[in-house]
């Protein structure tokens, strides 16, 4: 499992399948810093109360009852250069 990428101007990155999707600093259950979460494929586990979330949809899977994550914007951002920024797609 890894975690979300924090991006120099503060936007969390998950990587799947070589597209990067922006997701919120924090949980729609109680806020918790999503930066701490674990990454596992698509999903996103919540570090607090485990929600999770389909990283390309923002659909919540599991866990306690809470909204989905907004639609995910995709960045095809090139995390491995420092101080890169991501073009959105929309």
């Amino acid at each position: 499992m890894s975690s979300p990428q924090r991006l120099p101007d503060g936007r969390l990155i998950v990587r799947h399948e070589g597209r990067d999707y922006q997701i919120p600093k924090a949980c729609p259950h109680r806020g918790a810093p999503l930066a701490d979460g674990y990454v596992n494929g698509p999903f996103l586990r919540c570090p607090w109360h485990g929600a999770t979330f389909d990283v390309r949809t923002g659909e919540r899977l599991r866990g306690p009852a809470c909204p989905n994550l907004p639609q995910p914007d995709l960045f095809q951002a090139d995390l491995s250069q420092s101080g890169s920024s991501g073009e959105s797609e929309r």
